[in-house]
């Protein structure tokens, strides 16, 4: 419990100060489809830069499967940044219900922890600590809780500060969104992997995920590679507005 404490006490401390707005970078996604014996049939790779449209964090599309984006993908990019700043103005109006996802106390309400032991990660001590759901029938407050009351795995937690660094887990069955009319999912499992920057923070470093079910109308089973890089100190990266 004490330790959930100063875990939970240090995202606080992330959500307040904000220390990556700073900070720049690339983002890099693979997006591949399977089959049913998990054969890579389709790939698609995008790069995103992070830029910042009225003092919030926005990746625009730099390049695809190797090349700059077509016009095509242009007119799609500007289309993701209108919708991008319309949730911005409905969120500063109260208008919003886009519902992120927080490490906070009523997260942490739903699990049963267990310390396994200690490991280390990038040369820094942690406690690696299990996650389970604390029943099968959790409260729904928010649409994310249909995933996250259904999922176990492993924490990595720095020694020291109390950042989360690393991070495992899986549906333990299946979860639905939106009374499953948006999404059906019956596999799930995912593992990021935090970078320390600054010697102060962290930012994750890669994700990779696999999932398997139904969004809206179409089946899906895909394996999704995220990368984070090329990250830099950047004191003017705040932009106000879009750069093109």
């Amino acid at each position: 419990a004490e330790m959930i404490r100063k875990v939970i006490e240090r995202a606080r401390w992330g959500e307040e100060n904000k220390p990556a707005r700073n900070y720049t970078f690339q983002e890099h996604v693979v997006v591949e489809k399977l089959d049913d014996n998990d054969q890579v049939k389709e790939r698609e790779e995008r790069v995103f830069q992070l830029v910042r449209i009225e003092d919030e964090p926005y990746l625009r599309l730099v390049q695809k499967d190797g090349k700059p984006p077509t016009e095509d993908d242009l007119k799609d990019e500007a289309k993701r940044e209108t919708e991008f700043r319309k949730r911005l103005a409905e969120r500063k109006q109260g208008k919003s219900d886009d519902e992120g996802f927080r490490f906070d106390r009523e997260l942490v309400s739903k699990y049963r922890g267990q310390v396994l032991g200690r490991d280390t990660v990038n040369g820094r001590p942690a406690y690696v600590l299990h996650f389970e759901p604390k029943s099968d029938d959790l409260p729904v407050r928010k649409r994310v809780d249909r995933l996250t009351n259904k999922l176990a795995g492993k924490l990595w937690i720095d020694a020291q500060d109390y950042s989360i660094v690393k991070a495992e887990g899986s549906l333990i069955e299946p979860a639905r969104v939106g009374w499953g009319l948006i999404a059906n999912f019956t596999q799930l499992d995912f593992s990021v992997q935090m970078v320390r920057l600054d010697n102060s923070f962290y930012l994750p470093q890669h994700l990779d995920a696999v999932l398997r079910g139904r969004v809206i109308f179409s089946s899906t089973h895909e394996r999704r590679i995220f990368r984070w890089t090329d990250f830099q100190k950047n004191e003017t990266a705040v932009q106000k507005g879009s750069t093109r």
